[in-house]
């Protein structure tokens, strides 16, 4: 489980112009959520990010989340493995797009961890 948005405070960043926030019980998911907002940033590159750090996801298979998106789009979904005496112990960087549609229509991702592409 990276999140269950159950802390009272939210884990994750943004940069860009994406205004985080935990979103309210009524949100399409239906469950406890992260709601992020890209209002007025028109085109430029934005992002989020968790940090797993003490999470040992060593024998994980699969990613799986809902999303819900009020006008759709192209999302990467990235995750970046350490690599021991690397600078900094940054490792390899897999990436995944998924397309969620617009409308808030909850998407549901579950994908096998293989499916990533490592550009």
């Amino acid at each position: 489980m990276v999140d269950t948005f159950d802390q009272g405070f939210l884990q994750w960043i943004s940069m860009g112009g994406i205004a985080l926030s935990l979103a309210p019980v009524d949100n399409p998911i239906g469950a406890p959520a992260l709601a992020a907002s890209l209002k007025g940033i028109g085109g430029k590159l934005t992002f989020m990010l968790r940090r797993v750090n003490s999470a040992n996801l060593a024998g994980a298979k699969r990613l799986a989340f809902d999303i819900a998106s009020d006008r759709g789009g192209t999302f990467t979904i990235s995750i970046e493995t350490r690599k021991p005496g690397a600078p900094g112990g940054q490792g390899p960087r897999y990436n995944l797009l998924i397309y969620p549609p617009q409308g808030s229509k909850v998407f549901r991702v579950n994908v096998n961890l293989a499916e990533f592409d490592l550009p």
